[in-house]
This record gives structure tokens, C-alpha cells and sequence, in this order.
């Protein structure tokens, strides 16, 4: 089959079109390895993983989607928004934001919940790079808030 002629190093890039096939092939599954090993070692302890989207991409995870899935107490997508709003903008969003949608589903014992924040001056003040994004992308908090919960993204507002 050969060395694709492009690849990115992570196939959560922005690039079009979104890559499956990284140059980076190690991370799925020495990545996995090493979340197993950390569940073996402790089981009873909670693991969330900082922006493991590419980890809920069956194409990429492969066999070893329920892997993942099994192993992880949470996925910590932090920049959700601006990601959506700016970086991601249609089919690479689409296609991750679908991805974790469907990992995080817990119907079958596996799953986690995706943590997500409000970067209240990015998102809402159009501040701190958010202006150079084209922020604001919310009118009030409650709307970024109903969007999340419509993922299955837990939110709090104080």
C-alpha cells in the first residue's frame, strides 16, 4: 500500500479534507497501551484525557475504539468552541463533533463525559485572540450552554 503521498501529523488537523491516515501511526496504538496500562494499574481512579478527540474516530481508532472508550472517565475538549466556530468550520468539525458525540455514549458500559469550558472573554467579549476569531460567537451564556447540553457536554453557569 505505501506511504500516502500527504499526511498531517494528527488527524484532528483543520486541513481539508480531515486525515485518517497520519504520519503520526504510533499514536493510536502506543497511546492506547499506555491508557491501558494506566487502567490496570489504577482501576479505581478516574482518567480524563486532554483533547484525545482522535481517539473517538473510528476510522483512525479502529479495533480499538472500545479500548478507548473503556479506559477514559472523560475527554477534556476545552477550546469546543472556538474549534466549532472558527478553527473547525464544517466537515472537520462535523466529523469530530459527531465522533465524540457517539464514544461518549455510555449505553453499553463504555463512554465518558466530554468536559468542554466557556472562555468567557474569547467567546462572549471577543477578547484575548477571540476577536482575531471572529467572536463573539454566543449571545448570552445560556445559549452556549443549551448548545453543549445538546451534545451531552455537561455545563455550569455561576
Amino acid at each position: 500500500m505505501g506511504k500516502p503521498k500527504w499526511a498531517v501529523t494528527s488527524p484532528w488537523s483543520f486541513w481539508e479534507p480531515p486525515s485518517m491516515t497520519p504520519d503520526y501511526y504510533w499514536l493510536r496504538d502506543r497511546s492506547l497501551d499506555l491508557l491501558a496500562r494506566l487502567a490496570d494499574t489504577w482501576p479505581n481512579k478516574s482518567m480524563i484525557g486532554n483533547r484525545p478527540l482522535h481517539h473517538c474516530v473510528p476510522e483512525f481508532v479502529g479495533s480499538r475504539m472500545d479500548d478507548f472508550r473503556s479506559y477514559m472517565s472523560g475527554a477534556y475538549w476545552e477550546s469546543w468552541a472556538a474549534d466549532m466556530n472558527f478553527w473547525w468550520l464544517g466537515l472537520n468539525g462535523d466529523v469530530f463533533q459527531s465522533s465524540v458525540v457517539a464514544a461518549q455514549n455510555n449505553s453499553d458500559g463504555r463512554g465518558f463525559t466530554t468536559l468542554v469550558l466557556d472562555y468567557w472573554l474569547v467567546i462572549f467579549g471577543a477578547q484575548e485572540s477571540g476577536e482575531s476569531q471572529a467572536a463573539p460567537w454566543y449571545s448570552t451564556p445560556n445559549d452556549y450552554i443549551e448548545l453543549a447540553a445538546h451534545f451531552g457536554f455537561p455545563m455550569y453557569s455561576a
